[in-house]
C-alpha cells in the first residue's frame, strides 16, 4: 500500500495537482568541464551540516550546503545535498554540479553485491520541497523496466528470444514485418521506429504520427496502427534504428498476447516487479501508467529544458561555430537529418510543438498513460534497487526471487553492435534489449562516436543498461555486481548525461578500481 506522501510540495504552490513548477533563473553562461575532483570541498569550502564523521562510511544521512562557484549557469543557485555516500569522491562529484548549476533537483542511488552504499538527493533553492521520495519522468531510462519484463517471460517459457514476433502476434507481420524476431525488437531492429504508410505509392516516404488520442483510445487501435505500418528501415537497408517511441507498444503487444492473465506492460510490471520488491523493503515506486487517484499518495518534479535563451547563445551556437563543445554541436544537427526527426521528434505529437511533447509526464492526464519507451516516473531509489535485483545481481533481493540467475545472465548476453540507420550513432545492445556501453564506444573516435565525449569511455567501462534524454541513468556493472541509478528533472543539452553525470560515473569508476 503507497505511502501517503508529505505535501509539502502542494504546500508550498498552492497547486490543486501534485505537481509542481520550475522556478527558471536568468541565466548567461554556463561551465561544461567535466573535471570531478576530490579535493572539491577545500577548495570551495562546502559547508557539511550533520556532525557525522565524513571519512568514514555511514549510512546516518548527511547535508551540505552547497554555494554556487560560477556566477551564472542553466538551472539552480547551488544547493542542499542530503544522505551517504561509501565514496567521498562521488558525493563530491554530485555536489559539485549543484555548485556549478547544473542541477534543480536530481538524486543518485548505487548498489554493491545487494547493499545500498550511495543514497543521495539535492535540491536548488528553487527546488524547494524536492528529496529522495520525489518522483520524476525518466525516459529512455524506462526502457530497462520493458527488458526486464521480456526477461520474465523468457524465464517463464512463455516466450523465446529467437522466435518471430508473428509467432504470438500474427498481425504484426504485415507488410514486410514478419521476419522480425523478439530479439529484434528488443535490440531496436523491430522495423517500426515509427509508423510509415505503406502504401507503395508513397513507402517509405510519408510517416504516420501516432497522437494522445491514439494512445489514449485503447491499446487495441494503437496496435492497429504499428500492425498496418510498413517495415522501416525498409528491407534494402536492414539494420538497427533505435525505436525512441514505439518500443515499448511492441513489448506490450507480445507480452499481453502470451500473459496467461492478459496484462499490460504496466499491470505485470505493477504485480511482477514493483510490488513483490516493495514487500521487502522500502516502497517502490516505478511506474507506467498511474492513476489520477493513486497519483494524489506521491510528490513528482516537473522537467526544465532551462533558459532557451542561454541554451542557444552559450551551449548551441559557439559549439556550431567550432568555439564549444563538438558533441553538442553534432547532437544539434541531429534534427536536420530526416528520419531522426520522425523517428525522435515526430513519431508521437502531443502539442504542434514537438519540445513541449516532452513535458507530458509532467501532467495528471500524461502520467496515466502507459508509455513505457518514454513516459515511465520513478525515483532513484526505486530504479536502483530493481536494477541490484534483475540486472546486477542474480534475480532475487531479500529472499523474494524476481528472475533466476540464468534468465539474468541470458537477457544481457547475445551483444550485436550497428550503426544507426538515421542518426549514423554506434549502438549496441544484448538479445535482451540492454545497452552495453563499451561495445558502443569501442571505436571512439570514428564518425559513429562523433555525439560522446572521449570521458565517456572511461565513464562507461563496464556498463549495461541504458539513460534518458533527460540525464537519467540506469547502469549496472555485472562484474562487480554494481547498480547505479541517477534521475533529475534539469535536462541537460547532451546525449550521455553530459558533464553532470560523467562526473560522477568517473569518480565511482575510480573507487571501484579501488
Amino acid at each position: 500500500m503507497a505511502h501517503k506522501a508529505t505535501h509539502s510540495l502542494q504546500q508550498l504552490h498552492q497547486s490543486s495537482s501534485t505537481m509542481f513548477l520550475c522556478q527558471k533563473p536568468r541565466i548567461l553562461a554556463r561551465a561544461t568541464t567535466a573535471t570531478a575532483g576530490r579535493s572539491f570541498r577545500q577548495r570551495h569550502n562546502v559547508a557539511v551540516v550533520s556532525l557525522s564523521h565524513f571519512s568514514s562510511f555511514s549510512k546516518e544521512p548527511v547535508t551540505t550546503k552547497i554555494s554556487p562557484i560560477v556566477n551564472h549557469g542553466p538551472f539552480g543557485s547551488g544547493g542542499t545535498v542530503v544522505g551517504f555516500s561509501k565514496h567521498d569522491g562521488v558525493r563530491e562529484a554530485f555536489e559539485e554540479n549543484f555548485a556549478r548549476r547544473l542541477e534543480l533537483g536530481s538524486q543518485l542511488v548505487v548498489y554493491e553485491k545487494g547493499e545500498k552504499i550511495i543514497d543521495l538527493y539535492g535540491f536548488a533553492p528553487e527546488m524547494e520541497g524536492y528529496d529522495g521520495d520525489t518522483l520524476q519522468g525518466v525516459y529512455s531510462s524506462g526502457k530497462n523496466m520493458e527488458a526486464i519484463a521480456m526477461a520474465m517471460l523468457v524465464d517463464r517459457g512463455l516466450v523465446s528470444y529467437d522466435d518471430l514476433v508473428t509467432q504470438h502476434w500474427p498481425e504484426f507481420g504485415a507488410n514486410g514485418k514478419d521476419t522480425i524476431t523478439i530479439a529484434d525488437v528488443m535490440r531496436h531492429s523491430g522495423g517500426v521506429p515509427f509508423v510509415v504508410d505503406c502504401d507503395p505509392e508513397t513507402y517509405p516516404d510519408v510517416a504516420i504520427t501516432i497522437t494522445q488520442k491514439d494512445v489514449r483510445n485503447g491499446i487495441e487501435p494503437l496496435e492497429e496502427k504499428i500492425c498496418a505500418s510498413g517495415k522501416y528501415p525498409p528491407p534494402s537497408h536492414p539494420g538497427m534504428m533505435y525505436h525512441a517511441h514505439t518500443r515499448g507498444w511492441l513489448v506490450n503487444g507480445i507480452l499481453r498476447r502470451v500473459d496467461p492473465s492478459g496484462r499490460s506492460l504496466g499491470q505485470f510490471m505493477k504485480e511482477e516487479i514493483v510490488d513483490p520488491l516493495s514487500g521487502v523493503g522500502d516502497e517502490v515506486k516505478f511506474f507506467n501508467g498511474i492513476s489520477m487517484e493513486d497519483q494524489k499518495n506521491y510528490k513528482f518534479a516537473n522537467s526544465s529544458l532551462g533558459n532557451p535563451i542561454y541554451n542557444g547563445t552559450v551551449e548551441i551556437f559557439p559549439s556550431l561555430l567550432g568555439f564549444g563543445d563538438q558533441c553538442t554541436a553534432e547532437l544539434a544537427k541531429m534534427p536536420l537529418i530526416k528520419d531522426v526527426r520522425r523517428g525522435l521528434l515526430n513519431a508521437t505529437k502531443w502539442d504542434n510543438n514537438p519540445l513541449k511533447s516532452l513535458y507530458f509526464p509532467d501532467t495528471p492526464e500524461g502520467r496515466t498513460m502507459e508509455y513505457s519507451s518514454v513516459g515511465m516516473v520513478a525515483n532513484a531509489r526505486s530504479m536502483a534497487i530493481v536494477n541490484a535485483t534483475t540486472m546486477a545481481g542474480d534475480g532475487s533481493f531479500n529472499g523474494v526471487r524476481i528472475l533466476s540467475k540464468e534468465a539474468v545472465s541470458n537477457s544481457m548476453g547475445g551483444i550485436e553492435s550497428g550503426v544507426d540507420f538515421a542518426a549514423q550513432n554506434s549502438l549496441s545492445f544484448s538479445r535482451g534489449g540492454y545497452g552495453s556501453f563499451n561495445d558502443m564506444l569501442q571505436d571512439f573516435g570514428s564518425h559513429q562516436t562523433r555525439v560522446y565525449h572521449p570521458d565517456d569511455v572511461a565513464a562507461y567501462r563496464n556498463l549495461m543498461g541504458w539513460f534518458g534524454v533527460s540525464g537519467s541513468q540506469s547502469l549496472v556493472d555485472r562484474e562487480r555486481e554494481v547498480a547505479i541509478a541517477y534521475c533529475n528533472n534539469a535536462f541537460g543539452f547532451n546525449l550521455l548525461g553530459g558533464p553532470r553525470t560523467r562526473r560522477i560515473l568517473l569518480e565511482l569508476q575510480n573507487a571501484m578500481a579501488e
